[in-house]
């Protein structure tokens, strides 16, 4: 891989071809490198034996350049290529749905169109930098509002992900170039709204069934809506609430966290209300605590719906199950 030097535009350019890999299929293509100003590297007074005028610091970096090994330099990739094919494959056997799903959206909706046909190799903190800037100037949520700051930190965080996988495989080398980027100020977060108790227990008293123990199960337990959604019978023994899965999009998971499989106590009136709504359903030993009709978990989406339906006409704004926190 020896290269050819010139001069252009004030610098000293290595021109050399490499391997690349575009759609799965490898060519060789001419690249072409600065190594460094011709102010600041002036070329030799005599020529050398091959008639050139490089001069040897010039030569010792395109040496070095074009004597690195085929699996670490020549063998190029797109950064596209690379999240396509092989990190987000990745993300969907190691990481959770809601994970895999995230990284998906952020890589469709914000990266792909600014950062596909960028050589992985060569993006640098730079790179990464413009790309976060422009998508907090750009990007806006489906009500037209700008992005926040903590959505902004998640696609860093994905790109930060994306690249270490890179240096872990070997397609590229140096450092992590999102690390050392900044997360631009984006939007401020709207504050997120508690329900009050009292709140809490109108709106259970209002809702139908089997709303209204769900609802239950929120404000009294605590619980994130898959957990409720992915508790059975089994994982109630009257005086504790014990979860071991997770409803995502109809799927059973595990918790999403180690912290969430802890006993959780459950206080007189939730052991009333699951108490009622056991006998309501048979009085089951097993199985789904909040089935469809299918007997997969239900619809989280249907159920907002739902709720929301029945809480129109009692004045109570319905601010989602996170708001029971």
């Amino acid at each position: 891989m020896a290269g050819h030097y010139m001069k252009k535009d004030g610098w000293w350019i290595l021109r050399h071809r490499v391997r690349v890999i575009e759609g799965g299929n490898t060519r060789s293509v001419l690249r072409a490198k600065r190594l460094g100003l011709v102010a600041d590297f002036p070329p030799k007074r005599h020529r050398g034996k091959d008639g050139k005028d490089v001069p040897n610091e010039i030569l010792r970096m395109g040496s070095e350049i074009c004597a690195v090994s085929v699996e670490a330099r020549t063998l190029l990739t797109r950064l596209g290529e690379f999240v396509e094919q092989v990190y987000l494959p990745f993300i969907a056997i190691q990481r959770k749905q809601s994970t895999h799903k995230n990284y998906r959206d952020i890589w469709e909706v914000h990266m792909k169109a600014r950062a596909a046909n960028v050589w992985l190799r060569d993006t640098q903190t730079s790179d990464v930098q413009r790309w976060l800037n422009d998508i907090e100037a750009q990007a806006r949520t489906p009500a037209g509002m700008p992005l926040t700051h903590t959505s902004l930190a998640r696609i860093k965080s994905f790109l930060s992900g994306a690249f270490k996988h890179a240096l872990q495989a070997g397609a590229m080398t140096g450092v992590n170039p999102a690390t050392s980027a900044s997360v631009p100020r984006g939007r401020a977060s709207i504050e997120t709204h508690v329900y009050e108790l009292r709140v809490a227990q109108q709106i259970i008293a209002v809702l139908k069934e089997p709303e209204s123990t769900i609802v239950a199960v929120a404000a009294y337990a605590g619980l994130r809506l898959g957990e409720i959604l992915g508790l059975t019978w089994e994982n109630y023994s009257g005086a504790t609430l014990n979860v071991t899965q997770n409803a995502y999009r109809g799927t059973l998971v595990a918790p999403k966290t180690r912290a969430s499989q802890d006993d959780v106590p459950v206080i007189p009136a939730l052991r009333s209300k699951l108490d009622l709504w056991r006998l309501r359903c048979g009085n089951p030993t097993s199985g789904m605590m909040f089935p469809s009709e299918t007997g997969a978990p239900l619809d989280p989406s249907n159920l907002d719906r739902t709720i929301r339906r029945e809480l129109q006409l009692t004045g109570i704004p319905w601010l989602r199950f996170h708001a029971f926190a």
